[in-house]
């Protein structure tokens, strides 16, 4: 199983049992913490002889549209990085504020706009997605709170490999 990795980069990771694994950055702030300039400086040699780890699959820019009053629906926009040497296949995506999400892609055919409901979505190796308007994106159909944000977890064959937390902006009045 691929751990599920929340927010960005640095942040902290889960292996799905509930576990949590603090981050190297973590432990050089650690080191800090103890008056430790000689751990310090051990930390930064270990992070530059190995580099930091990066998360298997970060998500960025993320954007999810505000359901509008009366239409549970929404739209989420990001992109996804894969930093492992493997492709990433999302299969499913889930939330506890929408009760159905589904991958989508618009289209132009003939001069005509069309949006079809993909199966899957590949993050090649090494490389990224990005999920926009008038292309590859989320629909978030269903909406069940109107909360002030919206939890999404990203599965590959039933297996959870993202979550993301997003959280509306305040609205201006």
């Amino acid at each position: 199983m691929m751990p599920v990795f929340t927010g960005a980069r640095g942040g902290s990771v889960t292996d799905g049992s509930g576990l949590v694994a603090e981050s190297i950055a973590a432990g050089v702030f650690g080191c800090l913490s103890r008056g430790g300039h000689k751990g310090f400086l051990a930390a930064l040699v270990l992070l530059a002889a190995c580099g930091a780890p990066q998360p298997p699959l970060v998500a960025s820019d993320v954007e999810i549209t505000r359901p509008i009053p009366g239409r549970p629906m929404s739209a989420g926009f990001f992109v996804l990085e894969n930093n492992t040497g493997t492709d990433i296949r999302i299969t499913g995506v889930t939330s506890p504020q929408f009760g159905v999400v589904e991958i989508h892609e618009t289209t132009i055919e003939d001069g005509v706009s069309r949006m079809r409901k993909l199966e899957a979505l590949v993050v090649p190796a090494q490389g990224s997605v990005t999920l926009e308007r008038g292309g590859k994106h989320l629909m978030l159909m269903r909406g069940e709170s109107t909360s002030a944000a919206v939890s999404l977890q990203l599965l590959s064959d039933g297996e959870p490999v993202l979550s993301i937390e997003y959280t509306y902006p305040e609205e201006s009045e």
